[in-house]
C-alpha cells in the first residue's frame, strides 16, 4: 500500500492511518511488520543466561495533522513493575525486556512430587511456567488531543500518562526463564520394620479377639503379641534436579518424604490396577453373565523415570516448547496372577443351573456330614479361568515443536499373558428326596497379550487381545434313589446323566469344547485405556 500525505483530500479503502506510516518490532532475530494492515497478537521469548531478551521498536510516523510533535507514540511497560514503563515516538527504541526472577518463587510452593507430574510428566508444560508479560501499545491522534490515563501496577505505583486517542497496535510479549531438569528415579515396594507400642499392641489383639468371636476378653493376651512387624510399601529413591532463571533446586532429599503424601498423584503407578481391570472385564463374558472375580494376587511396578528437558525456542515456527528425552521403564507394569470363576457361567451354558446352584449353597457343609447320612454337600470345586503373567515396558519418549509427544517402543513392544483354565469340581449332595454326584472337568490353555498401540498421534494406548479362549470341558452326573420314600430329582435333560437303583451311579464322560471367548484382535478391541 502506498502511504498518501498526513491530511491527504483522498478518501477511500486505500486511505493510509493519519499519523503513522510504519511500525516493526524486532524480538532477538524476529521482525514484526506493521504497516498499515495487522500485527501479531503476542510473542514468546526465553531470557536467556537473566540477561534479558532485546527489542528493538522502529516507530515511523508522517507529519501529523495536529502537529503535535509526541504524535505517533507507543507506550511498553510490565503491568508487574512501574519501572518498565518507557515511551517511544519516531525513531528506533531499544528495550530489554527481562524475567521477574523473584517468580522463581514457584520453587517453594511446588514439592518433588509436584514437579515430577507438572513438569517433567506433563505433556504441555508452558500453561504452569511463569512468565513476565510486557504489554506493548502504538497509538495515533487522528487530531484529537491526547488523554490522560493512570497506569497502576502490581508493585502499588499508580502513573499518569497522556496516550494517543486512537490504539492502533496492541500486543503481549511474553518472556519466560531459561529452564531445565534432570532426573533419574525409581518407585517399587520396599519394606520397613515397624515397632509396635504398647497401645498399638493392645489394639490389635482387641481386634483380633472381637473377629474370634471373643470380645469380652478385651485385650488380653496382648503381650505375648510380636513387637515388631514388616510392612510393605511403595518407596521412592533417586535424583531430581531443576533450574530455571539461573536458580538451581535440588529436590532429591525430599523425594521420600513427598512421596509419602502424595503418590497417588504419579498416574503411572496407577495403571497396573487399570491394566488388571482392563483384562478382568475382558475376560468376563456377556452372553453368560458377569464372571466374578476371586483373587487377584499384584505385583507392584518398579516404576524407572531417566530423562532431561530443556525449554527452547523452536528454528523454524519460533515457538516455545520442551525438548526432552528419556526413557520410562515399567518392570513390571503389571504383575499379576487373576483367578475368575467360572462356574456360574458355565452353569448357565450348559443348562445345569439347578444342580450347580444347589451344590454351591452346600458348600458350607462339608463331606463329613454327607457321609454321616445328613442332609448335607460336599465339593472339591474348582472351575476357574486363571490369567497370569508379568508384563514389562521401556518406553523411551522424546518432544520437538513439531510433535510434542513422541512414544518410541523399546524392546518387545508385546507381552504375554498365559490363560489357563482349571477345571475340578466334583460335588455330592443330598438333598431331601435325592442322592446325586456331579463331576465337571476341562483344560485349555490360550494366549493373552497387552500390547502397545500409538496409531493415534500424541496418544500411547495399552491394549488387551487374545488368540481365543476354549475349554474342553464335560459333566457327569449319577442320581440314585436314597430310599423307598424318595424319589428322583429334577435331572432330565442333563447331559451325562445315568440314573440307577443304587446309592450312585457311574456314566462315560460326555465332552463338550465351549467357546468361552472368540478370538480378539488387537485392533477390534475395547479393552484398552491410555498409558500416556
Amino acid at each position: 500500500m502506498t502511504s498518501l500525505t498526513a491530511g491527504s483530500p483522498s478518501c477511500n479503502c486505500k486511505n493510509p492511518d493519519t499519523c503513522i506510516h510504519a511500525f516493526t518490532l524486532k524480538v532477538k532475530d524476529r521482525t514484526f511488520a506493521y504497516k498499515q494492515n495487522g500485527f501479531i497478537d503476542s510473542v514468546d521469548a526465553i531470557d536467556e543466561g537473566g540477561k534479558g531478551v532485546p527489542l528493538s521498536l522502529t516507530l515511523t510516523g508522517k507529519a501529523c495533522v495536529s502537529h503535535n510533535p509526541k504524535c505517533p507514540q507507543g507506550e511498553i511497560y510490565s503491568i508487574d513493575q512501574s519501572k518498565t514503563l518507557k515511551t517511544f515516538n519516531n525513531g528506533v527504541t531499544n528495550y530489554p525486556a527481562r524475567f521477574d526472577s523473584s517468580k522463581v518463587r514457584f520453587f517453594d510452593r511446588y514439592d518433588s512430587i509436584d514437579f515430577l507430574v507438572d513438569y517433567v510428566l506433563a505433556k504441555d508444560v508452558k500453561t504452569v511456567m511463569p512468565k513476565t508479560a510486557y504489554m506493548l501499545h502504538v497509538g495515533q491522534c487522528k487530531g484529537e488531543a491526547f488523554v490522560q490515563k493512570p497506569l497502576t501496577f502490581a508493585d502499588g505505583v499508580s502513573q499518569i500518562i497522556n496516550l494517543a486517542p486512537s490504539g492502533t497496535v496492541w500486543a503481549n510479549i511474553n518472556v519466560y526463564p531459561d529452564f531445565k531438569w534432570e532426573t533419574s528415579v525409581s518407585i517399587g515396594v520396599g519394606q520397613t520394620v515397624d515397632e509396635y507400642s504398647d497401645r498399638q499392641l493392645k489394639q490389635q489383639q482387641r481386634a483380633q479377639n472381637t473377629s474370634a468371636g471373643m470380645p469380652q476378653r478385651g485385650h488380653r493376651g496382648w503381650t505375648r503379641r510380636p513387637r515388631y512387624g514388616i510392612t510393605s510399601s511403595l518407596e521412592i529413591e533417586g535424583k531430581l534436579t531443576a533450574k530455571m532463571a539461573g536458580i538451581s533446586q535440588d529436590y532429591s532429599g525430599s523425594l521420600k518424604k513427598d512421596f509419602e503424601r502424595k503418590a497417588q498423584r504419579i498416574s503411572l503407578i496407577n495403571k497396573s490396577m487399570q491394566a488388571i481391570d482392563t483384562v478382568t472385564k475382558a475376560l468376563s463374558t456377556d452372553d453368560v453373565g458377569k464372571i466374578k472375580v476371586l483373587t487377584t494376587e499384584i505385583i507392584f511396578p518398579k516404576l524407572e523415570i531417566k530423562g532431561s528437558g530443556e525449554l527452547k525456542e523452536d528454528a523454524d515456527t519460533k515457538t516455545l516448547y520442551i525438548e526432552r528425552q528419556g526413557s520410562i521403564g515399567l518392570a513390571p507394569l503389571v504383575g499379576m496372577k487373576i483367578t475368575l470363576d467360572l462356574l456360574q457361567a458355565f452353569a448357565a451354558w450348559y443348562r445345569a443351573d439347578v444342580v450347580l446352584a444347589a451344590v454351591r449353597e452346600k458348600l458350607a457343609s462339608g463331606e463329613q456330614s454327607y457321609q454321616e447320612g445328613g442332609n448335607a454337600a460336599f465339593a472339591g470345586m474348582k472351575f476357574e479361568l486363571v490369567a497370569e503373567g508379568e508384563v514389562a515396558f521401556t518406553l523411551a519418549f522424546k518432544s520437538d515443536a513439531k510433535n510434542k509427544w513422541e512414544w518410541q517402543k523399546v524392546d518387545s513392544a508385546e507381552a504375554k499373558l498365559k490363560l489357563t483354565i482349571e477345571a475340578n469340581v466334583r460335588a455330592g449332595i443330598r438333598i431331601y428326596i435325592a442322592n446325586g454326584a456331579l463331576t465337571v472337568g476341562g483344560k485349555a490353555v490360550a494366549e493373552g497379550c497387552l500390547g502397545l498401540d500409538n496409531s493415534i498421534k500424541d496418544k500411547l494406548d495399552l491394549v488387551f487381545y487374545h488368540n481365543g479362549i476354549v475349554a474342553k470341558v464335560y459333566v457327569n452326573y449319577t442320581v440314585g434313589l436314597a430310599s423307598k420314600s424318595e424319589r428322583v430329582s429334577q435331572s432330565q435333560g442333563l447331559p451325562g446323566r445315568n440314573t440307577s437303583t443304587g446309592k450312585s451311579g457311574k456314566s462315560d464322560n460326555i465332552e463338550k469344547e465351549w467357546i468361552i471367548h472368540d478370538k480378539l484382535e488387537k485392533k477390534d478391541s475395547t479393552a484398552r485405556f491410555n498409558l500416556a
